[in-house]
């Protein structure tokens, strides 16, 4: 399986909720697809104008792949990840959470060291005391050349999306 195989099959499932763009810049940073997606729900009480309280979240999703993966390249896309917590979350009082998901697509074989960083970050930004809601980094890596995903522990909540069996089938 191919980069651009596998990021079309990603484009195509982003945009059944999303709002996509490809190929765009994100802070300087060149980004291969780019999707958000935002929902705010409510409860009311006895009719659709008794609005007891409402809730937003949002999941912003960064897919970049690389020729070659390596901890220099593993360590600015974390650093980006988080400075977009800060840049594009706009927590307010009716904000839940954020999810921000950064999806690496290597083609070459994934170092163990790289697995192990990846399986060990772990990062939650609480906006006032959670007041204001939080958000969470999802990081994934997926390996094409072995068919294999890699996850922090947010990330396996969405594992099962990332792989690129579904893909041959």
């Amino acid at each position: 399986m191919n980069t651009d195989d596998y990021l079309l099959f990603l484009e195509n499932a982003y945009s059944k909720h999303f709002t996509v763009e490809k190929d765009t810049q994100v802070m300087d940073l060149p980004i291969d697809i780019y999707a958000r997606f935002s929902h705010v729900g409510g409860r009311t009480f006895v009719t659709q104008k008794d609005i007891i309280d409402k809730f937003e979240t949002n999941e912003f999703c960064f897919v970049k792949s690389f020729s070659e993966l390596n901890i220099d390249n593993i360590n600015i896309f974390l650093t980006f990840l988080k400075m977009t917590a800060e840049k594009i979350v706009n927590p307010g009082r009716d904000h839940k959470c954020s999810y921000i998901t950064g999806v690496i697509v290597s083609n070459g074989t994934v170092d163990t060291d790289i697995i192990k960083i990846i399986s060990k970050f772990k990062y939650t930004k609480p906006y006032l005391f959670y007041f204001h809601g939080w958000s969470d980094i999802r990081l994934i890596i997926v390996d094409l050349k072995n068919n294999s995903v890699y996850t922090n522990s947010e990330g396996k909540k969405v594992k099962k999306v990332y792989q690129p069996t579904l893909l041959n089938k």
